[in-house]
């Protein structure tokens, strides 16, 4: 197994918005992904407006499928 970790901040006063976009589109898009094994959003304490999304994937081809040749690449939507 291997873990993926993302970070990132949302714009001020969109931290609500965007934490329903991460667990209602984008999470349920990432865990339907071949050899995605869960994904967790977290949201950091005292920092409402920071996000860490780690998900957990079988092997580094799964995360090439999603991410493209370099695993390190961020997929986020516009």
């Amino acid at each position: 197994m291997v873990i993926r970790s993302w970070d990132g901040t949302a714009r001020p006063g969109a931290a609500e918005e965007y934490l329903a976009f991460l667990t209602k589109v984008m999470v349920p898009a990432i865990v339907a992904l071949p050899g995605c094994l869960g994904v967790e959003v977290l949201r950091r304490a005292g920092a409402g407006d920071h996000f860490v999304v780690q998900s957990r994937w079988a092997d580094e081809d799964a995360i090439k499928a999603f991410a493209g040749d370099d695993p390190e690449h961020a997929v986020v939507p516009d």
